[in-house]
């Protein structure tokens, strides 16, 4: 027999002989809150003042050592001290050791972390264990790297389990939530009077964890992020066919609105041409003298067959207009275009669009453009006519002014020759609007339509 195991055969005889507890084993009273035990160290960390001990008949004791007292792994020990706890785990503390030499470490049991919290046997409190366990939350601190687990169909309480960090350790970078991993460690519980309050895993060092699984790069605060990044897309996406549908939409009705303006100006204007021009025919086959007349009566048709050419580029251009014409400034500058005598004299500005049922009123408004216009070059000799549309929401105004010779409103109105005054205001009011004439000889001439909608 070796000197180190003849000195632990004497040292458990005497206790035993002095005591004489012999059906004790391995407790021995020395008085009631003061013991000494023996066995082998299970788990025992550089710079942790506790270990945990294998008592010879199986059971665990949590040891709290003394300052100045060391055990290691697979030591055999005695240790004395006092009982700070002792159901259902015996827990000692101010511990002194005296080291009997080697012992033998029970093999590690595969568990999982329901069964640790159980207190009933089979207890496995501080003996080793080995889990395989998910990875829920990394805490790393400066000397210290903390996770709390669960098993993996995460039936039961999760667990803490913790190991030292030296410093110039790295931590397996795959060790992060999400992962499954293989522990190495001695399981300790803490009680309250109402049952098990916490379960911590001691783990001896970072070689006793093994990533088995890494986690899904798929975390759930990627998950959210792309489920909004795709929500963000898609409201966008929503967004934009709308926007296009009303596009096509507008497109559509500005489309429809031009054809009917063709359809009115064809109806009104052109039919109103073709019936002053067959008049004229008619006039000029009867006169007695045709020779003065004749003339101006051709002059007048050519003005005439110059403005049905021009109506008819008109006609032609609103059915074929682009987005220019998709307003009523739009549709009368498509128009003036097209007119070769309002070239370089016809000036049109606008402020505001007016709402729909104006623009629908197109056609008359533009006849009554023509008439104005027609006036101002024909009677008034103007080198610029300036027209101007604006709508403040609630009122549409048009207004024809030109810099020719003027005229005496109240002198020529109903007179004969003079029947385009009456036709203007004729189809102002035939809109549900207002129409007026400024003049003075020698200072231009004016001519305004309104019509007021909500």
């Amino acid at each position: 027999m070796d000197a180190m195991r003849w000195i632990e055969t004497v040292v458990s005889a005497a206790l035993a002989f002095a005591l004489a507890a012999p059906s004790a084993a391995n407790v021995v009273h020395v008085p009631s809150d003061h013991l000494t035990v023996t066995g082998v160290v299970t788990f025992a960390r550089s710079g942790d003042l506790f270990v945990f001990l294998r008592q010879d008949d199986g059971t665990c004791v949590r040891l709290g050592l003394l300052g100045g007292n060391r055990a290691f792994v697979g030591e055999r020990i005695a240790a004395e001290g006092d009982v700070s706890m002792s159901e259902p785990n015996l827990r000692m503390e101010n511990v002194a050791v005296s080291h009997l030499g080697t012992g033998e470490i029970p093999d590690r049991e595969q568990v999982k972390i329901s069964a640790l919290y159980k207190p009933a046997p089979p207890n496995r409190f501080g003996l080793p264990v080995e889990l395989t366990v998910r990875v829920l939350d990394v805490n790393r601190r400066r000397t210290q790297l903390q996770l709390y687990v669960s098993d993996l169909d995460r039936e039961a309480r999760g667990a803490t389990a913790s190991f030292p960090l030296r410093e110039r350790d790295t931590s397996d970078p795959d060790l992060r939530i999400g992962a499954i991993v293989r522990i190495r460690a001695v399981p300790s519980l803490e009680y309250t009077p109402e049952g098990v309050k916490n379960l911590t895993l001691n783990i001896l060092s970072k070689d006793d964890v093994d990533v088995l699984l890494r986690p899904s790069w798929w975390t759930p605060a990627r998950v959210l992020t792309a489920v909004a990044i795709a929500l963000f897309v898609l409201t966008a996406l929503c967004g934009w066919v709308a926007m296009l549908i009303r596009a096509r939409r507008a497109e559509a009705s500005s489309q429809e609105e031009r054809l009917r303006l063709a359809r009115d100006l064809h109806d009104e204007f052109q039919q109103q041409l073709a019936g002053t021009m067959f008049h004229l025919d008619a006039a000029a086959s009867v006169v007695e003298n045709p020779d003065a007349v004749a003339r101006q009566i051709a002059g007048a048709r050519k003005s005439l067959m110059n403005t049905q050419s021009g109506l008819r580029s008109i006609l032609w251009g609103l059915q074929r207009a682009g987005h220019e014409a998709d307003t009523l400034a739009g549709l009368f500058r498509t128009a003036a275009a097209r007119m070769p005598h309002w070239g370089g004299v016809v000036e049109i500005v606008s402020e505001g669009e007016p709402p729909i049922e104006i623009r629908r009123q197109g056609a008359r408004l533009l006849m009554i453009l023509q008439e104005a216009v027609g006036n101002a070059l024909r009677h008034g000799g103007a080198r610029h006519v300036a027209v101007r549309l604006s709508d403040d929401g609630r009122r549409f105004a048009m207004s024809v002014a030109d810099d020719g010779c003027g005229f005496d409103p109240a002198a020529v109105r109903g007179e004969s020759g003079h029947m385009g005054l009456s036709n203007m205001q004729a189809r102002a009011e035939a809109i549900g609007g207002s129409f007026s004439v400024k003049s003075r000889p020698g200072e231009g001439t004016t001519v305004e339509v309104e019509i007021i909608h909500d």
